[in-house]
C-alpha cells in the first residue's frame, strides 16, 4: 500500500498507518538545512512583507494556513452529530422511569445497535482519512456575537426537530425557546469551566423546569415541550 502525505518537520505518521516507513521527505528536509543560512531569513521576510503588506511572520502564516483542516475536523463532528440517536434515547430514559420497561429496553438496545453501528463506521472513515477528531479552537468573537449565534443555531435545531414530528407551531416555537435558553446556558457553562456533564445536567434541570412552567399555560403535554429542547 502506498500512502500520499508530506509531513511536516518532526511529524511522525499515524500510528493506524501500516507504512513501514517513508520515501524519504524528512531525511531530505535535514539535509536541506545544512546548505541554508539561518542568517537569510530576515532579509526574505522583510522583502515579502515589502511586496505583499503582509506583516504575519512564517509561523503565523503556517497557523492560518493549517485552518482547512481545523474546519474538516468541525465538519466531521458536526455530521457525525446527525447520528446520535438522541430521541431514541431520551424516550428510552422517559419509558424506563415511568417502569415501562418493555418500551425501555427495546428503544435501548435500538439506540445502542445505531451508536455501535455509527462508531465503527466514524473509525473506518477516520482511518481512512486520516482524521483525528480533537477539541476544536474556539471561534474569536465578541462575547454578545456568540451567545447571539449560539442562541439562533439552538432555536433553530429545536424548532426544525419539533416540526419534523408534525408538533404544532405554537408548541413548536416554544419549545424552540426553551432549548435555545437551556443550550445557550449549557455553552456558557461549559466555556467557563463547569465541567460538561455537570454543565449538561443543569441544562437539562432548567429545560424541564421552563417545560413544566409552559406546559399548563399552552394546555400542552410536557413531552413535547422537553423532548425537543433536550435534544439540542
Amino acid at each position: 500500500m502506498v500512502a500520499g502525505k508530506t509531513p511536516w518537520t518532526g511529524e511522525p505518521l499515524p500510528p493506524t498507518w501500516r507504512c513501514a516507513g517513508t520515501t524519504g521527505y524528512d531525511a531530505l528536509n535535514l539535509i536541506t538545512g545544512l546548505f541554508v543560512d539561518p542568517a537569510g531569513e530576515q532579509p526574505l521576510t522583510s522583502l515579502w512583507q515589502s511586496l505583499t503588506d503582509d506583516q504575519d511572520t512564517y509561523e503565523e502564516v503556517v497557523e492560518a494556513a493549517k485552518g482547512s483542516t481545523s474546519v474538516h475536523k468541525a465538519g466531521f463532528v458536526s455530521a457525525v452529530l446527525f447520528v446520535v440517536p438522541g430521541f431514541a434515547l431520551v424516550t428510552a430514559a422517559l419509558d424506563l422511569a415511568k417502569l415501562d420497561f418493555s418500551a425501555g429496553v427495546s428503544r435501548t438496545v435500538y439506540a445502542l445497535m445505531i451508536l455501535t453501528a455509527s462508531a465503527i463506521s466514524v473509525w473506518a472513515v477516520s482511518v481512512a482519512a486520516g482524521l483525528t477528531v480533537g477539541s476544536l479552537p474556539p471561534m474569536d468573537l465578541a462575547p454578545a456575537v456568540r451567545i447571539a449565534l449560539r442562541a439562533l443555531a439552538s432555536a433553530g435545531g429545536v424548532l426544525g426537530f419539533a416540526l419534523m414530528f408534525n408538533t404544532p407551531w405554537k408548541m413548536a416555537l416554544t419549545a424552540s425557546g426553551i432549548g435555545m435558553v437551556g443550550n445557550v446556558a449549557r455553552l456558557e457553562m461549559s466555556d467557563r469551566g463547569v465541567v460538561v456533564q455537570a454543565a449538561t445536567t443543569i441544562s437539562c434541570v432548567l429545560i424541564g423546569f421552563l417545560a413544566a412552567w409552559a406546559a399548563p399555560r399552552l394546555a400542552s403535554p410536557h413531552i413535547p415541550l422537553a423532548v425537543p429542547a433536550v435534544r439540542a
